[in-house]
């Protein structure tokens, strides 16, 4: 179904925390483009230079293999929008976008947008809080109700995380620890381990996206389990008290932080992802058998952790153990 220029524009995740007027500056640089049948829109590789919003037609995208071939990724649709990271950071197309049949987008170019960033201090700040929320999606996708907050509490919510480093080998948390704050990791990758009789058990492998420490951190109550930076690490760093607060101002926040802290598990043990197995992991923190990463368990080894008709399986990709 073909989609009206005016109402996809109205609706853009990417403008969400901008006012109506600023809406109305990126609307004007908006143009349409007409791509036929087999065109390429984007180029894997070429310079990212706009965004683009699928109006009419169909689209498919892909990435080139080691032969060449084309390896599927994903197909667009109507509303189906692709090129943000092109306005929010420089860097080229990670891969190609053609057109599954003749079809009609609309373009904003970079530059127009960083113009009217220039000329309006504010929306830079906004800007900025929106490369934010592209970079903690999957803190926030994993429950509806934080991927349903109302812009003005997200907005509330961004703006309370700040950015904090750690170098590689060093302790994120501590096992046994006060418990002040609670991270998103931004760029890097990271395990949880506890340790029992002297033995480190891994419960978790974190990467970009992913987050650690906002049960205990809400509860006030030691950390059961120590965090350690696989690589060099930069994280988004929310205080006890900024959280705590949130929660009493905006009752649709707590609503989604009680969803997400009731939905824990705590007692399964995570095997290392293969792409966790090229870092130089301390000795204890390899058992001997590396999981692919985000492949589920054999039925024999669910069968050790997790009832068989239980709804929660293993799966290395995501980090059961938040209590800490």
């Amino acid at each position: 179904m073909a989609a009206d220029k005016d109402s996809i524009i109205a609706n853009l995740h990417l403008l969400e925390f901008f006012p109506p007027s600023a809406r109305e500056r990126v609307a004007a640089c908006c143009r349409e483009q007409l791509f036929s049948f087999g065109d390429l829109i984007v180029r894997e590789g070429d310079p990212g230079d706009a965004f683009f919003i699928i109006a009419e037609g169909r689209a498919r995208v892909f990435k080139r293999g080691d032969n060449t071939e084309e390896i599927p990724l994903n197909s667009l649709r109507p509303g189906d929008a692709f090129g943000e990271m092109a306005l929010l950071e420089e860097g080229t197309r990670t891969a190609s976008v053609r057109c599954s049949s003749d079809v009609r987008v609309i373009r904003l170019d970079r530059a127009d947008f960083h113009r009217i960033l220039a000329e309006e201090p504010e929306l830079a700040h906004l800007h900025q809080l929106r490369i934010r929320h592209r970079k903690v999606h999957n803190f926030l996708r994993e429950s509806a109700s934080f991927g349903n907050l109302p812009a003005p509490v997200l907005q509330a919510f961004l703006e309370k995380l700040s950015p904090v480093s750690f170098a590689k080998d060093a302790t994120i948390l501590r096992e046994g620890d006060a418990s002040d704050e609670f991270y998103i990791i931004e760029e890097g990758r990271a395990r949880i381990y506890v340790t029992e009789n002297k033995v480190q058990r891994n419960v978790a492998f974190c990467r970009a996206g992913d987050y650690f420490g906002e049960v205990s951190a809400i509860r006030g109550t030691p950390r059961t389990a120590t965090v350690q930076a696989v690589t060099d690490c930069r994280l988004l760093r929310m205080q006890r008290e900024a959280l705590l607060e949130l929660m009493r101002t905006h009752p649709e926040l707590r609503q989604a932080v009680e969803e997400r802290m009731s939905a824990y598990a705590y007692k399964l043990e995570a095997k290392v992802p293969l792409d966790f197995s090229k870092e130089a992991l301390p000795a204890a923190a390899l058992p001997g058998e590396i999981n692919v990463d985000g492949a589920p368990a054999t039925e024999k080894e669910d069968a050790r952790k997790v009832p068989k008709n239980s709804a929660k399986r293993f799966n290395s990709r995501v980090p059961y153990v938040r209590q800490i």
